[in-house]
Order: C-alpha cells, then sequence, then structure tokens
C-alpha cells in the first residue's frame, strides 16, 4: 500500500535503485559544485554531456534486462563515473578548489 494503495505496484528493484541513486547523485553534487571555477567549469561541461550519453545509452541498454530500474541503474552509473573524476580532479589538481572562491585578476 506504500503506492496508490496498493492500485499500483513497483518492483523492489526499482526502490533500490532509487535509493542507490540518490546517495551517488547526493555524494556527486558536491564535488560537482566545488570545482564550478573557471577552469573546471569546462571539464564539468564536457563530462556533463558525455555522462548523458552513457546514461541514455546505459538506460536503452538496462531496461531489457532490468526493467524500470534499468534506467535508473544507468543514471546512476553515471552519477557514480562523475564521483569518481571530481575525485580523481581533487586528487591531482586540488588548486582549482580555490577558484571557486579567489576573485580572477582583473
Amino acid at each position: 500500500a506504500f503506492l496508490g494503495r496498493g492500485q499500483v505496484t513497483a518492483p523492489v528493484e526499482l526502490f533500490v535503485a532509487g535509493a542507490v541513486f540518490i546517495v551517488a547523485t547526493y555524494t556527486n553534487t558536491a564535488l560537482t559544485l566545488a570545482f564550478s571555477g573557471p577552469r573546471a567549469i569546462r571539464a564539468s561541461v564536457v563530462l556533463g554531456a558525455v555522462l548523458t550519453i552513457v546514461s541514455v545509452g546505459g538506460s536503452l541498454w538496462l531496461v531489457g534486462p532490468l526493467g524500470p530500474a534499468g534506467p535508473v541503474w544507468a543514471a546512476t552509473l553515471a552519477a557514480g563515473l562523475s564521483l569518481v573524476f571530481w575525485l580523481t580532479v581533487w586528487w591531482h589538481k586540488p588548486h582549482l578548489l580555490a577558484e571557486v572562491h579567489t576573485p580572477l585578476p582583473v
């Protein structure tokens, strides 16, 4: 009776995928916003475009075997890849974090 008082059924896998998606997106969003300085924003735009393609392609590929949870898992994969990317940037170029909080020279 969670959705529609029993009138609408949803597979448990969809709820699990949704929960994992929320955690992945939540952790990814903080790093994406932290790296929004002038030099990092270009990487963010390119990453967003690439991960959109990954997410759409993954959705089409996973909807068959996983059903309605497939697209959610594809979006979770994209968020996870973004998280790995930003953690790698943070590890190798931590100075990019300072761009957000430092005014640019005039």
